[in-house]
């Protein structure tokens, strides 16, 4: 994982109490890999949207819905969404490097005005949480890792 994700991870681990809420569903949803079960085309506006199934994040349907409060505090979405995208990265770069040129530059560019990722959406529908989230974020990750690989 990049260095910023990690000083992020290392950010919760440091806040002890104050985050004491999250402590309780999120080392179990991080302790295993959440696969992709499905990436949209990124639209003419940047945005992405994938999905998981519930039963990915490692925790059962009943303490998904007594930690809701948490799991879809914009943190946790955030968090989750950007843990995701990171450790699919593969998933996420087909979809970037398929897309056309002048598409990327108007998806991140919007048109007239600059956009870029600032938060996860996140749903539930029929045991699937859907993230939505900005092109712009999986430029931004994708930047980072190369930064850190040419030293």
């Amino acid at each position: 994982m990049g260095e910023v994700f990690e000083m992020k991870l290392k950010g919760i681990e440091e806040q002890g109490d104050n985050v004491g809420r999250y402590s309780k569903i999120l080392p179990k949803i991080i302790d295993h890999h959440i696969p992709v079960h499905n990436i949209s085309e990124c639209t003419k506006e940047g945005d992405i949207i994938f999905t998981i199934t519930m039963d990915s994040l490692g925790v059962s349907r009943d303490v998904f819905w007594e930690h809701t409060g948490e799991i879809f505090s914009p943190f946790v979405a955030d968090f989750l969404g950007e843990l995701i995208i990171r450790t699919n990265l593969d998933k996420f770069t087909d979809k970037l490097t398929r897309m056309h040129h002048d598409s990327f530059v108007y998806a991140v560019k919007g048109g007239e005005t600059e956009t870029c990722h600032k938060r996860f959406g996140m749903k539930v529908k029929d045991g699937m949480i859907s993230f939505r989230f900005h092109i712009s974020l999986l430029h931004e990750i994708l930047t980072e890792d190369f930064r850190q690989v040419m030293g």
